[in-house]
């Protein structure tokens, strides 16, 4: 086995699972053609679509919280689940319960570093809840919620939350239809202005109050159920949202997401065909390709020095290394979807029919992109170019995206929050963002203690909070410690009892 392979391998098995499983998803996809592997191509084609399903679910999200556009713009999100021994499962057979589940552990190991990160655990107690009352439903059954934004949150640790994808005034209406004994339907549906009292009022007069004590992060736990078809349900949530908007007085004429991604899944497809598979190989491989390296030096040459100094990092190596790990390969990413997004937003005007003040255009969509890229001859030097011009036009303009968990890619001077990345906390099964890493001994991290950055991590092996390897630190490491040269190059710490 290649080192490199090893090494990413040690890594991810000691990394904690992400929620949904995406990365998982994303590397068997890269691995599925591999030499001396056997896969089908009906396997093959289910992981493809695994991965385009979430690529096009952190699109949508990315484009509705677009400062200039998110007054016009819902998101409607629908997907079907298996029920396999009476659990609803994800794709991979696996059952929801269990994956929230594993994604609220890993969230209360990131909260033993970071207090700030507790009422993340306290939304996916909520999340678990959810899933384990879906499972008990009856064919017939509807069980609907809403998922609230972090309010104080969202106040007090902004940068945190916002990060993780959450914006202000910006909740989803969840339903969850069963079919029958095999089939369960569940839909996530965006509503913006978002306001506890409206609720309240919405749910007193529906029959089902919420409780005194209900908070925005708990209110998900107080759902309803009503008998519906999955059509009925989407009405009914759809009405909600209606009388929501009207209750908080919008006025402006508000457009389907979901719809416009379809109206133009020719691009969307476009850009997925030509760098996802190359992205998704380097991951599994461990090892870099053309297309990965010629994309991020045009990137680096479009706006190096608009880039956040670890994104311009990232891009550096891909550039001019051969290896290739999953930070890299999360950067790539969040790169391409970045550049998606802003070349999708060119169209957006004309899709809601409404015309920008000079600081707010968005420029004319070229007549030729859709040609070129359903062209199977298009130069990758082309969408290259294509790519990094919009990520340079984003960058400067300041737009910042939300709706997922995030990574930075603008430099912090330029007051943006970074892209977005699978799924959002709040859909329906919630839950699925990469926002839970595991701390690992040795990780280069920020201490919460002593707030000195890029140290390293020191994870006591009896348990116990996790500190810094700073020696000004008040949970400081004792000064004994060695270094054990291993393939992955971890820290290790002798500790004085």
């Amino acid at each position: 086995m290649h080192t490199a392979t090893a090494e990413r391998r040690q890594e991810d098995q000691h990394s904690a699972e992400e929620y949904g499983r995406s990365t998982k998803v994303f590397d068997r996809w890269g691995g599925a053609r591999a030499v001396g592997r056997i896969v089908t191509l009906e396997k093959y084609k289910s992981l493809e679509n695994l991965v385009y399903a979430n690529y096009t679910s952190g699109l949508r999200e990315m484009l509705a919280t677009d400062e200039h556009f998110r007054p016009y713009l819902d998101i409607d999100d629908r997907r079907e689940h298996s029920i396999i021994n009476d659990q609803v499962c994800d794709a991979e057979g696996t059952p929801m319960a269990e994956v929230i589940r594993e994604g609220r552990k890993a969230s209360e190991r990131r909260a033993q570093l970071q207090p700030d990160f507790n009422a993340v655990v306290i939304r996916d107690i909520g999340d678990e809840i959810v899933a384990a009352r879906v499972d008990k439903l009856k064919p017939g059954q509807v069980y609907i919620t809403r998922s609230m934004e972090p309010v104080k949150e969202l106040k007090n640790y902004t940068k945190t939350y916002r990060d993780l994808g959450y914006r202000e005034g910006l909740a989803y209406d969840q339903y969850y239809a069963k079919v029958d004994k095999h089939t369960l339907v569940a839909g996530s549906y965006s509503v913006d202005m978002s306001d506890e009292l409206t609720y309240r009022q919405q749910r007193a007069k529906l029959g089902f109050p919420l409780p005194e004590g209900a908070t925005p992060n708990t209110i998900i736990r107080y759902g309803f159920e009503i008998s519906a078809t999955p059509k009925e349900a989407e009405r009914f949530v759809r009405a909600l949202r209606a009388d929501h908007y009207k209750r908080r007085g919008a006025t402006k004429k508000r457009y389907s997401i979901s719809e416009y991604l379809e109206q133009n899944d020719e691009i969307v497809r476009g850009f997925f065909d030509i760098y996802y598979l190359s992205l998704a190989q380097a991951r599994n491989t461990g090892q870099n390709n053309e297309i990965m390296q010629d994309l991020a030096l045009t990137v680096l040459k479009a706006s190096a020095d608009k880039l956040k100094p670890e994104v311009r990092q990232n891009l550096m190596s891909v550039a001019k290394g051969q290896t290739f790990n999953k930070n890299l390969a999360q950067t790539m990413d969040d790169v391409v979807r970045y550049a998606v997004v802003e070349e999708l937003r060119k169209g957006l005007p004309a899709f809601i029919g409404q015309s920008f003040s000079s600081n707010e255009k968005t420029g004319t969509w070229p007549t030729n992109t859709r040609q070129n890229l359903t062209n199977k001859g298009v130069s990758v030097t082309y969408t290259n170019q294509l790519l990094a011009n919009n990520i340079s036009t984003g960058v400067r303009a300041g737009r910042a995206y939300g709706g997922c968990s995030a990574t930075e890619l603008a430099d912090e001077s330029q007051d943006t929050d970074g892209l977005g990345y699978n799924h959002s906390k709040q859909e329906a099964y919630g839950g699925k963002g990469k926002i839970c890493k595991e701390i690992k001994n040795g990780d280069i991290t920020n201490c919460p203690h002593c707030k000195k950055k890029n140290v390293r991590a020191i994870v006591p092996k009896a348990g116990g909070k996790v500190y810094c390897d700073n020696p000004t630190c008040e949970l400081a490491a004792p000064t004994k410690k060695s270094y054990s040269s291993t393939t992955e190059k971890r820290w290790t710490y002798s500790y004085n009892k």
